[in-house]
């Protein structure tokens, strides 16, 4: 009785519950416990070894440390869970037998702690177990070996820890524990020293923590301010300060100011720490804990303390819900709790065999499955619970936390949970998720494991407790658009607007953050527009009006651009900017500079061939005025149907007139018109009147002239309504009358003649030509070449090219009442033997007269019919099968081809269809 500290330099077996009541009932009757931290090399946070592991403030966990100041290769060290190092490498020590020895191990560390600090507190009596052990901590050495591997980082100091009891102790306080977050009310933390050498000033550092934010973290914003001046200093950023006690006073304050905001969270901590520093040494307590109570509060969707199973959760193999009970027998990680997380008479808790330990027998997942949870109303939505689980690694065993979506679920645990050294939870761990991502109106939440290979060790697995889905409820923030209402403004003084629009809660007040940008400058060609934007109360709209700064400098029309910017209590819609145009009325006195009008070139009409523009200035100047051309594409692709250029145009003083040459480039493709652009820009001493034309690229020449192609020309339209003539080239053609008598001639190549309106002759030369009669009383020569030949309507007269060749002339539109084919010449130059003078064999009524109609002898009609053998009668034989049409000589073996009507035409033929001519 009345024992105020202890030695421990032993260890060993896992975690048990009776051993953790004892030490802590201990240190509530002000006890300290100090013990080895292990000899096994390990991570105490992750391989604990208790006693020392036990996560209770009284316990002094201590590690070994040499002559040298290294950690001792066999010590245990941990961030978290082992507090300091003193000497324990080669220690001179009594042995049984009343001798002495030389020991190695924090078993030799720990005495050390524990006789300096009965040494510490036998000077100082009447100071608690919790000064006693920050002042043995704070007032080590602190040596590299032990930084991030204990929690002081510092090596036991006996006389600093002595002298440190000359030093004023300092602890902190906070009242009111909690505000409200509209600011009217702040959380003042008061920090107090000891009576002892009060007669100086004292600087005290501090540290801020807690879920509150001190400075904005991503989109969420800063919850408080501290106020800073003379006597406090903070960086939100570090979250570090410093507070300082003015001579001969007892206590210093240090406030912190709520920020108001539209964002709905849940109430928000704020802690303040005594940090370690020069001239005192840390009270107890050193800490406290204020609270920010938000005004939007977020909706609870679903939570069970797991009182009992009123909330229809889903029970799966080896899942409980009852008394949370300590367990025993595992061989890794820890027992399972003796108490729920939040300490009720139920004391309930969701587990794998509560007060048991999982089964180690191969099996799939077992879950626990909670009831379908409606949350598509919230925006923002989260998921916590408290867990303590202890679980084998991948690939003996596997966890999950999952989340139904809607559609399938989603494991919630990152990809590496699992992996060795597996979980040892010794004390309930709170767990937080945004699940936002995964709102719908059938959520469900499970939490599984299972065992996927023999030798898996038995661990007690899962407890968990107070599991909470919330969110902000669907409450919808208001969207703020921009619109420029007056977009047209201009020196002098006609100035421009804009309206921003918000959406949705029109309640109160709201700030809106704006920034001005564009190549008119804010304060120099429009009066400031301050940043940023206030809506009032009940207002859907708020006006910012730009007024023109009239100036005397040729600046050209410039752009004022307003942009909302992303803020506090609202979000940003589509319509995020808006742009005002200032027009500049020192333009009016200068130049104006056009360019000519658009043209049309017949491309290859000549060689090489050239587009020319003419740039003009409305006026001479006494300066040197520039401007940039250049062209682009439209349809006309530069490289093959034009040059591409670009340049600066100069125009020395007193010139008003330059030339743009551009290039243009024959491809001998018969296509489409096509265009291109040419532009000017960026003018300087004069502004842009004309600034773009449009040059168009034709194959087609269009005269109302008689007109023979030239060579490197693809077309040629008559127009007008004189009787004139037109003739191709050596190339694919396609020529059109007008709506007069033409003649259209085709020469070489694949052409198309087409006549148009009026009594025509088409001829179509060389080549496998179209010829189209159009409209009137045409005349249509097939020439050489296998050709196509529609007369259109009128009487129409088609003259054959060259025959003995199979697949000759088409005549697609023959009319029996309307249409002749003209025999003679068209055929001589082919048969055999003399002719005295028309086609040999054929005999016509009145003659080789142009005209004379064919002897009705010598025209022979009916299926098949072709006087292909030697020995027919010489005629015109007609296919009524197919619609050829043959001539036979009766001197040869074979006819000839001349033409194919089609069938249907075929049948209605008689001789006075065929006419000679030459």
């Amino acid at each position: 009785k009345g024992v105020k500290l202890t030695n421990n330099s032993w260890g060993g077996g896992g975690f048990s519950q009776g051993l953790y009541n004892a030490i802590n009932a201990a240190g509530q009757a002000g006890a300290l416990f100090i013990a080895a931290a292990g000899n096994s090399s390990a991570n105490a946070d992750t391989s604990p070894m208790y006693p020392a592991a036990y996560d209770l403030p009284n316990i002094i966990s201590v590690a070994s440390t040499t002559r040298t100041d290294s950690l001792s290769s066999f010590s245990n060290y941990g961030l978290n869970s082992v507090d300091l190092g003193a000497p324990g490498s080669d220690i001179y020590s009594t042995t049984p037998g009343n001798t002495y020895a030389t020991y190695s191990g924090t078993s030799m560390a720990s005495p050390h702690v524990a006789g300096a600090a009965a040494l510490l507190w036998s000077q100082n009596p009447t100071w608690t177990a919790q000064q006693v052990k920050n002042t043995l901590m704070n007032t080590g050495d602190p040596i590299a070996a032990l930084a991030g591997k204990t929690v002081s980082g510092k090596r036991l100091n006996v006389f600093n820890a002595l002298a440190a009891a000359n030093l004023p102790s300092v602890t902190v306080s906070v009242s009111p524990a909690s505000v409200q977050e509209d600011g009217t009310t702040n959380l003042v933390y008061t920090f107090t020293r000891t009576n002892l050498n009060l007669s100086s000033p004292l600087t005290v550092n501090f540290g801020a923590s807690g879920i509150a934010n001190a400075a904005p973290v991503g989109s969420d914003p800063a919850d408080y301010t501290v106020l800073t001046g003379s006597a406090v200093t903070f960086n939100p950023t570090t979250k570090l300060g410093t507070v300082t006690f003015a001579a001969g006073t007892t206590t210093a304050t240090v406030v912190v100011d709520p920020i108001a905001d539209t964002v709905q969270e849940n109430s928000e901590s704020v802690i303040l720490t005594v940090n370690s520093g020069t001239g005192y040494i840390g009270g107890s307590p050193n800490t406290a804990t204020g609270t920010i109570i938000s005004e939007e509060g977020f909706t609870t969707y679903f939570s069970d303390d797991f009182a009992n199973n009123t909330k229809g959760w889903t029970l799966g193999t080896e899942w409980q819900i009852g008394a949370a009970t300590a367990s025993t027998g595992q061989n890794y990680g820890n027992p399972d709790p003796g108490t729920d997380n939040t300490p009720t008479a139920d004391n309930g808790v969701a587990g794998v065999v509560i007060g048991g330990n999982a089964s180690t027998a191969l099996h799939g997942f077992y879950y626990l499955t909670s009831p379908v949870i409606n949350t598509s109303t919230a925006n923002q939505l989260f998921f916590e619970f408290a867990r303590w689980l202890n679980s084998d690694y991948t690939p003996f065993m596997q966890n999950t936390v999952e989340i139904f979506n809607g559609s399938s679920w989603v494991n919630l645990l990152p990809s590496n949970f699992d992996n060795s050294p597996g979980v040892t939870d010794n004390a309930w761990t709170p767990q937080q998720f945004n699940i936002s991502a995964y709102k719908s109106a059938s959520t469900q939440i499970r939490f599984g494991f299972n065992v996927t290979s023999t030798g898996v060790y038995t661990v007690s697995s899962w407890n968990l407790d107070d599991v909470k889905i919330y969110g902000d409820g669907g409450v919808t923030l208001p969207v703020i658009t921009v619109a420029a209402t007056d977009a047209d403004a201009g020196e002098p003084a006609n100035n421009g607007q804009y309206t921003l629009t918000r959406t949705g809660d029109l309640s109160s007040a709201l700030t809106v953050n704006i920034a001005m940008s564009g190549t008119a400058t804010n304060g120099t060609d429009y009066t400031t527009i301050s940043t940023p934007v206030n809506f009032a109360a009940g207002s859907a709209a708020a006006t910012v009006n730009l007024n023109v700064i009239d100036d005397t400098l040729i600046e050209g029309t410039e752009t004022a651009i307003l942009t909302v910017l992303a803020g506090t209590g609202y979000t940003v819609g589509a319509a995020a900017s808006a742009t005002v145009n200032i027009a500049d009325n020192d333009l009016l006195n200068l130049p104006i500079i056009d360019l000519s009008a658009n043209q049309t070139v017949v491309e290859g009409i000549t060689s090489p061939q050239n587009v020319t523009y003419t740039v003009t200035l409305s006026s001479d100047s006494t300066d040197t005025i520039t401007v940039q051309y250049a062209t682009s594409n439209n349809t006309a692709t530069a490289g093959s149907d034009y040059t591409a250029t670009n340049g600066t145009l100069t125009f020395a003083p007193g010139v008003t007139s330059q030339d743009i040459i551009i290039p243009i480039l024959n491809d001998s493709l018969n296509e489409p018109q096509e265009t291109f652009n040419l532009t000017l820009s960026s003018p300087t001493n004069a502004q842009l009147g004309t600034a773009a034309v449009t040059t168009t690229i034709t194959d087609t020449l269009v005269t109302a002239a008689t007109t023979t192609l030239a060579a490197n020309v693809e077309n040629l339209t008559l127009t007008g309504a004189a009787a004139i003539n037109g003739t191709g080239n050596a190339g694919n053609n396609v020529l059109i009358g007008n709506s007069a008598n033409n003649i259209l001639t085709g020469l070489a190549g694949n052409d198309t003649l087409n006549g148009g309106a009026g009594n025509d002759t088409l001829d179509g030369g060389a080549g496998n030509d179209l010829l189209l009669g159009g409209a009137g009383n045409d005349t249509l020569n097939g020439g050489l070449g296998v050709d196509t030949l529609t007369g259109g309507v009128g009487n129409d007269f088609f003259r054959l090219g060259e025959i003995g060749l199979a697949n000759r002339d088409l005549i697609t539109d023959f009319s029996v009442p309307a249409d002749t084919i003209i025999l003679a010449n068209s055929l001589d130059s082919t048969l055999t033997g003399a002719i005295n003078p028309g086609i040999k064999g054929l005999s016509f009524v009145s003659g080789n007269v142009n005209g004379s109609v064919l002897n009705a002898s010598w025209f022979f009609k009916g299926a098949g019919f072709t006087g292909g053998a030697l020995g027919n009668l010489s005629g015109i034989y007609v296919n009524t099968s197919n619609g050829d049409i043959w001539y036979n000589d009766s001197n040869v073996v074979g006819s000839y081809l001349i033409a194919n009507v089609v069938a249907g035409a075929a049948a209605g033929m008689t001789n006075l269809d065929f006419v000679y001519g030459v």
